[in-house]
């Protein structure tokens, strides 16, 4: 007997990142500028890769912040949306980004979308997306911050859902 799996087991999403060197910002160059690529997608205005209920834990429309939650989902890559945008960098750019699974469901709570963190100073995002003659039929950003580690660190919380478990510890 076939056990039937759930929409979360057959849909996988991923987190899209990329070292760059030479990347620019505010009239200067980098190098080891870590990007965290993100679908620019958001609850209110899009359905989400993998419907809310299975790709979040407990899920309650109603509970505090799960918007925060629900927008961390909508970044994330499908497979031929990852597929799709590492041929483009590739391609366009001449870059690689590595592919991390993101194991599902995750926890609700405590943390915030990239798309959610304030940029400026060293903190930015590039609109991959307005770039001329871009391809793909979902729109990209890129989320950066100059001389940080690669991940914000605790105050943004992004680390929280960066947990390859599904939690936010």
């Amino acid at each position: 007997m076939q056990e039937s799996t759930t929409q979360s087991e057959q849909t996988k999403l991923y987190r899209l990142t990329s070292v760059v060197n030479n990347w620019p910002h505010r009239d200067k160059r980098y190098d080891n500028v870590h990007i965290t690529w993100l679908v620019d997608r958001f609850p209110s205005e899009a359905k989400p890769p993998v419907p809310y209920e299975q790709a979040i834990k407990d899920f309650d429309s109603n509970a505090k912040d799960v918007v925060y939650t629900m927008g961390i989902i909508c970044e994330l890559f499908t497979e031929a949306e990852a597929t799709a945008f590492q041929s483009h960098l590739k391609y366009a750019h001449g870059d690689t980004a590595e592919r991390q699974e993101v194991v599902l469901p995750i926890v609700h709570g405590g943390c915030f979308p990239m798309s959610a963190v304030p940029v400026g100073g060293n903190t930015d995002r590039y609109t991959v997306w307005k770039e001329h003659d871009y391809p793909l039929g979902f729109k990209v950003d890129g989320f950066y911050c100059i001389e940080c580690p690669p991940v914000a660190g605790p105050r943004f919380a992004p680390t929280r859902y960066l947990q390859k478990d599904g939690t936010n510890d």
